[in-house]
């Protein structure tokens, strides 16, 4: 079974993406949605945010993006456009190298984003010294 994502940006950060938030959606809209999801992690700071809304046809992604608005469970209206997906490397923060993320990192201690020194993370950094820690240069 394949579904067709849509990307919706400025949804209002306390939409609820849960299953009966779907089911809300997708009545609003008149849609099947078999998933929602947040784009990037969430802020205090950030009123509205981006996410992803997956549809059960490839005719109902593509009615919407042509509307180019929907409507969202708090009364308002976002945007939609074509989601993307990113290709963006997996990069762990503990040894900041490529190829794996941090629950499956092996260093033995942290490695510093900042000086590239270990033992330390960049949050904890003293140092005035900006070095990469992945290449050391």
């Amino acid at each position: 079974e394949q579904w067709y994502p849509f990307r919706v940006d400025r949804a209002y950060h306390a939409v609820a993406t849960d299953e009966l938030g779907c089911a809300v959606f997708g009545q609003m809209n008149g849609v099947k949605v078999h998933k929602m999801r947040w784009l990037g992690t969430a802020s205090v700071d950030k009123e509205y945010r981006s996410m992803v809304v997956y549809v059960d046809k490839k005719e109902e992604a593509n009615r919407l993006l042509a509307k180019q608005t929907v409507e969202m469970a708090n009364g308002e209206c976002a945007f939609t456009r074509p989601f993307v997906q990113g290709l963006q490397p997996a990069r762990c923060y503990r040894c900041h190298l490529y190829g794996h993320l941090h629950y499956r990192c092996k260093a033995p201690v942290p490695i510093c984003g900042q000086c590239a020194q270990p033992g330390h993370f960049a949050s904890a950094c003293t140092s005035d010294v900006f070095k990469c820690a992945a290449c050391n240069g």
